[in-house]
């Protein structure tokens, strides 16, 4: 016969169940083996090479939706007066709520056409990154530059570019696969090359995430400017704990 439980110890019932439930899902298995993160060299002779120089193409491409979300967001005063005013004149001119609501939602896909547009130009600029003239002006075309990859297991997810110049690291490039972004994979590469580097390390001026599309305004492009102002924080940390 199977033990019953009455109303009041259906919880004290239930709650050993449960318990065992969640350690089978929370507890890993013993056998688990997890890859190894590494920060390895990648010459352009190195299979890995190819899949890093991607991962830092895409990384380009990838501020096009930044910017989009800039220039939606960034500046409530310019985006959402216009867009009130909108749905105010189709409210009062409009017989029928439906036609209002087709007749807004057309205005939004016109607004989200016109960011699209307006910040098409990252694609074009990662699509001229994969290009041999691209990758001539990234890499370098003596081939001076350096790239470290980080490895998870077998799988690129990080990557930095960069060029002894004068006794200093010259970074021209430094990207995080997105999913691994604020778990320190981003510092491992900036402690990496400044151990190369003898703890000389800076930013180039002209590193692939600083172009700018020269039709957007400056005040669009400020998230930009303060991930700039983050990374270079964080290479100051990394130099002082050297």
């Amino acid at each position: 016969m199977q033990p019953t439980c009455s109303d009041n110890t259906l919880q004290a019932c239930q709650g050993p169940s449960q318990f065992y439930q969640k350690a089978m899902i929370t507890t890993p298995p013993a056998d688990l083996h997890l890859p190894d993160l590494t920060f390895t060299p990648l010459p352009p002779t190195s299979e890995l090479f190819l899949p890093a120089y991607t991962l830092l193409t895409d990384s380009v491409a990838q501020l096009r939706s930044t910017l989009t979300l800039s220039l939606l967001y960034s500046q409530p005063h310019l985006t959402l007066p216009p867009t009130l005013l909108t749905a105010v004149y189709l409210l009062r001119t409009q017989e029928y709520l439906s036609m209002t609501v087709i007749l807004f939602t057309g205005y939004v896909i016109a607004v989200l056409s016109a960011c699209g547009y307006l910040s098409y130009g990252y694609i074009e600029r990662a699509e001229w990154m994969g290009s041999r003239s691209g990758l001539v002006a990234t890499v370098g075309e003596d081939r001076k530059r350096e790239v470290v990859g980080a490895l998870w297991g077998e799988e690129v997810i990080g990557v930095v570019v960069f060029e002894r110049e004068g006794g200093d690291g010259v970074i021209y490039g430094w990207t995080v696969r997105l999913r691994y972004r604020g778990k320190g994979v981003g510092r491992g590469l900036l402690e990496k090359v400044a151990g190369i580097c003898g703890g000389r390390v800076r930013f180039a001026e002209d590193h692939v995430h600083s172009y700018r599309l020269p039709r957007i305004p400056a005040m669009f492009n400020e998230v930009f400017d303060k991930r700039e102002a983050k990374a270079q924080t964080m290479l100051e940390d990394v130099l002082k704990s050297q």
